[in-house]
């Protein structure tokens, strides 16, 4: 899984780690930065509908993989996505500290 650059006072980077790894360094970034109003929250995103993963969805067996066991039954369009990541860096959720959201059309709690 991939993480996201935090910004804060200082850069903070976490790539390439495994998601279970991502969890618990975002949390020990999240209370190490706390008092400096750096806030961590974590998006965990299914398949996005977008030009990227196009050489993937030409394969129709992998596309009706996605599809079938995904239960909303498609990809995610990436605004959905997106008014998560505006969600969580606005001002209505200052107190939202250390939160792991799926966006992922319900796939995780299948």
């Amino acid at each position: 899984m991939k993480a996201a650059v935090f910004h804060g006072q200082r850069d903070l980077r976490v790539d390439d780690v495994p998601e279970p790894e991502t969890r618990s360094r975002g949390a020990k970034i999240e209370v190490g930065w706390g008092a400096s109003e750096v806030r961590v929250d974590c998006i965990c995103p299914g398949g996005i509908d977008t030009s990227m993963i196009v050489p993937v969805l030409e394969n129709e067996e992998i596309l009706n993989f996605m599809r079938e066991s995904t239960p909303l039954g498609r990809l995610a369009r990436p605004e959905e996505t997106a008014r998560v990541a505006l969600f969580l860096a606005s001002d209505e959720t200052y107190y939202v500290n250390g939160a792991i959201v799926p966006v992922d059309g319900v796939w995780t709690a299948r």
